[in-house]
């Protein structure tokens, strides 16, 4: 339910929701993962973070979508060395992939490293030809608090991902 309430837009209603799961399941790695993932999202990193860790722990074959929380939350904290390791690890596993891609050149971009973050831009490129902004804001555009997604499409157009959003924004 709490991720029904999230992609409605009614994120308080969907941490709510998580957090009861979690006390009644307290060690269910998905419902942790999910709700350090959401925390850290649209509250605080400093408290979504060992949720996902603890996650990560109690499931030592987890999904490789918890290295994606991982690094999404060390981008939140600011630690833009973390989220590019995160999602590397995630990014080996599935390659090919578009938003761990693109996940990986906005961790870099946001990193000053831009020679990497348009490696990863011309990799995306090749999966999907007329890559934009647009692509990532229909896939992920919702998960994220309007000022930081703004932040996240700069990073984006740093890295040479057209942005086709200025309109919007």
């Amino acid at each position: 339910m709490g991720e029904i309430h999230l992609d409605a837009g009614e994120r308080n209603r969907a941490i709510d929701l998580q957090r009861k799961a979690a006390k009644v399941t307290p060690n269910n790695a998905d419902i942790l993962a999910n709700l350090g993932f959401n925390v850290s999202l649209f509250g605080d990193p400093k408290i979504g973070l060992p949720l996902v860790e603890r996650a990560m722990r109690i499931s030592l074959k987890y999904p490789n979508w918890y290295l994606s929380a991982l690094g999404r939350t060390y981008y939140m904290m600011g630690d833009y060395s973390r989220a590019i390791d995160a999602h590397l690890a995630r990014h080996k596993i599935i390659p090919n992939s578009e938003l761990p891609i693109s996940y990986l050149l906005i961790a870099y971009s946001a990193a000053g490293q831009l020679e990497q973050a348009r490696k990863m831009a011309a990799k995306l490129r090749k999966i999907v030809p007329d890559y934009t902004t647009s692509n990532f804001a229909d896939l992920a555009g919702g998960w994220f608090k309007p000022r930081t997604f703004k932040q996240i499409i700069a990073h984006m157009e740093a890295a040479g991902i057209e942005n086709d959003l200025k309109a919007k924004l």
